[in-house]
């Protein structure tokens, strides 16, 4: 048995129990692809090199030789950590379905490197957020075929869920409930579970004015398995695509882009905002959709950042500051 089709075994068993996102399973193999290739001795950017090593390859002696080449070859101890967690996940359905005998990775004694957490980059200033927004709203005037609307309705729905880039492209009109006392937008996380974000008035307001658009734009009504949001061609929208439009209404409202992606940066603001205002991280949890709650506090951690921060530049600091040189 190759790699390859170990891989494509393990993938079906963990998909069929957890549903899987494309970007996980696309991510899944992508590290398989790239510790073959160092095992191999292959061109690392070869995403067929798993066809070339075999079970039998597999031994203490040769997964440290290849986890050493990708460390020689400068991969972050982020991307060499999760490949360890990748090869643990598939040595370990190896070893339960009787095709390896043991774990290599336990035989060789290597440990999965210690990563520190990084903080969330969010927008610092809820008026540069507001910005940000108002920018969304106004038609681009370097735009081939301005859509303020859609543009407009994508921000509210950023800013106002804190869903990810994946969970937006992915929704259906069906996904929206807007009439009743209590409008919703369902929204298909990770591991294929849903929750539902509650909607304000304004929300719906602007929901209800991107579909008039959405229809005169499509000439028909929309069905509720169609896509939600759409691009220029009509074609579904793309987390690519979001991505440019967010990094345009950025520069249009003149507030930099935090580092990372521009569309999660709204998801980290949010996030951070919330715990601002003194919101449990179990309800805003709730509100990102995170399994578990430690992928919540990584907020808390940055938000005691700031307000030490904030404390350490009280005048009174400053005074104990001028007298300690005195």
């Amino acid at each position: 048995m190759t790699l390859a089709q170990a891989v494509d075994e393990w993938l079906k068993v963990k998909t069929a129990g957890r549903g899987l996102s494309p970007h996980t399973l696309r991510a899944y193999r992508a590290d398989i692809a790239t510790f073959a290739a160092h095992l191999a001795g292959a061109d690392p950017r070869d995403r067929d090199a798993a066809h070339l090593v075999h079970i039998q390859d597999l031994s203490s002696h040769t997964v440290t030789r290849a986890l050493s080449s990708l460390q020689r070859a400068g991969a972050a101890d982020k991307t060499r950590a999760r490949m360890h967690g990748t090869l643990s996940g598939l040595f370990g359905y190896l070893i339960q379905q009787g095709i390896l005998a043991a774990d290599p990775l336990t035989a060789a004694g290597l440990e999965r490197p210690k990563v520190g957490r990084r903080l969330p980059r969010y927008i610092d200033k809820p008026s540069e957020f507001a910005k940000v927004i108002a920018a969304a709203a106004e038609s681009d005037p370097n735009a081939r075929d301005p859509w303020p609307e859609r543009e407009f309705a994508l921000a509210a729905v950023l800013a106002g869920t804190a869903a990810r880039a994946g969970e937006i492209c992915a929704l259906t009109v069906g996904d929206l409930v807007l009439d009743g006392e209590e409008p919703y937008i369902r929204v298909l996380g990770k591991g294929s579970v849903t929750r539902d974000c509650p909607l304000s008035d304004d929300l719906v307001t602007i929901l209800h004015a991107y579909l008039v658009t959405r229809e005169t734009r499509t000439g028909k009504r929309a069905r509720k398995k169609d896509p939600l949001f759409l691009n220029g061609r009509l074609d579904p929208l793309t987390t690519a695509a979001l991505d440019h439009h967010v990094r345009r209404w950025f520069t249009r409202a003149g507030v930099p882009l935090p580092g990372g992606a521009a569309a999660h940066a709204f998801r980290h603001t949010v996030a951070m905002q919330l715990i601002g205002i003194g919101e449990s991280a179990t309800v805003v949890q709730d509100l990102l959709g995170h399994a578990s709650l430690s992928s919540t506090q990584i907020y808390t951690k940055a938000a005691g950042r700031h307000v030490r921060a904030a404390a350490n530049a009280l005048p009174l600091h400053q005074v104990v500051r001028d007298l300690a040189v005195e």
